[in-house]
C-alpha cells in the first residue's frame, strides 16, 4: 500500500475589487516565512510557498488519511484498486498575511473536504505571511486554490 498526501499549491490570484484588478497587476506573491529568498522570482515564490504550506499540513493530513484508511479498509475488504479523493480549498490572504480558508471549490469530495477543513484551518490560523504586493508598492489581498488529495493504492 502507497500512502500520499499531499496539500499542494498554486494560483494566487487578486482578491481585491475589480477597479484594483483592472489598474493594478501584482508583482510579487505572498511570501511565506523562509522564501523571503526568492523575492523577484515569483515562479520560485509560489513553489516555495506551496512547499512549506504542504509541511504546515502534512503531519495532521496523514493522521486523517489513517483514518480513511481504516474506515476504507473496514467498509470494503478486497479492495484492489487506486482510490484517490480530492478537496479544493480557497485561502484568502489579506493585505496584512494573515491567511483564511474562505472556500471550498466545486468538484471538492465533500467528506474529504469537511474532515480537511479544520486541520487546514488550525495549521493556518496563526501564520503570517508577507502579502502579495502591487505594482505601485501596496500590500493586496490575494486567494490561493490549495488542493488536498489522499491516495490509497492497495
Amino acid at each position: 500500500m502507497t500512502l500520499l498526501a499531499y496539500c499542494s499549491a498554486f494560483s494566487q490570484e487578486i482578491s481585491e475589487n475589480e477597479s484594483e484588478k483592472e489598474s493594478h497587476k501584482v508583482v510579487q506573491y505572498a511570501i511565506f516565512p523562509g522564501c523571503e529568498k526568492y523575492k523577484g522570482d515569483n515562479n520560485k515564490l509560489s513553489n516555495c510557498f506551496a512547499t512549506n504550506l504542504r509541511t504546515a499540513c502534512e503531519f495532521k493530513l496523514e493522521i486523517l488519511m489513517d483514518e480513511y484508511i481504516k474506515k476504507y479498509k473496514s467498509k470494503n475488504k478486497n479492495i484492489k484498486e487506486k482510490i484517490t479523493r480530492t478537496a479544493n480549498f480557497q485561502l484568502s490572504i489579506n493585505n496584512l498575511g494573515r491567511l483564511e480558508v474562505v472556500g471550498i471549490k466545486e468538484g471538492s469530495d465533500d467528506e474529504l473536504a469537511k474532515d480537511a477543513k479544520p486541520i487546514i484551518t488550525g495549521a493556518i490560523q496563526n501564520l503570517i505571511v508577507e502579502p502579495a504586493k502591487l505594482d505601485d508598492g501596496r500590500s493586496v489581498g490575494i486567494t490561493v486554490n490549495m488542493p488536498v488529495t489522499f491516495t490509497f493504492d492497495w
